[in-house]
């Protein structure tokens, strides 16, 4: 399913573009899932979930190096004119490791969703590639929440 015209089109408007989504969208995911990890290890002293968390983390790290070398594209980055690059107060307020972990886990899902739709314009097999990682971490998403989540003073188990 891999486009081989790819790098023909990459001088394509369109396709930069396309590839400055995929760009920020690796950054977004590695990052957000970074501070999970660090939230979960760091926090909560859970060691599977953490090496679950760390081993998505290196999927992802893993497709990063395919995208960056067989598509370039970090060449495509544009950080300073991203119109969209200052937060907003929400963005800066956090009240704890449960809202630290869980916005950040919103963070990982949106960007590898992103990172699935986008790459179906080039390599099917990397799309399901993602798809794989985002079921991966709804299910340790729905871990962390029976785990360490407390809904009005009880916590959460099953």
């Amino acid at each position: 399913m891999r486009n081989k015209n790819i790098h023909k089109s990459a001088g394509n408007a369109l396709y930069r573009n396309y590839f400055r989504i995929v760009d920020a969208n690796l950054n977004r995911a590695t990052e957000g899932l970074r501070v999970c990890e660090d939230v979960v290890r760091f926090v909560w002293c859970a060691k599977n979930i953490q090496a679950r968390i760390k081993s998505l983390r290196h999927r992802i790290k893993k497709i990063t190096i395919t995208l960056r070398k067989d598509y370039g594209v970090i060449m495509y980055r544009e950080t300073i004119d991203d119109v969209g690059k200052n937060s907003k107060k929400t963005d800066m307020a956090r009240s704890g490791a449960e809202d630290l972990f869980f916005a950040n886990a919103q963070r990982v899902k949106e960007s590898v969703r992103s990172l699935e739709e986008v790459s179906k314009l080039f390599d099917g097999g990397i799309s399901e590639y993602f798809k794989g990682i985002r079921f991966a971490f709804y299910k340790i998403e729905k871990d962390v929440y029976k785990k360490f989540v407390t809904v009005k003073g009880r916590r959460i188990s099953k």
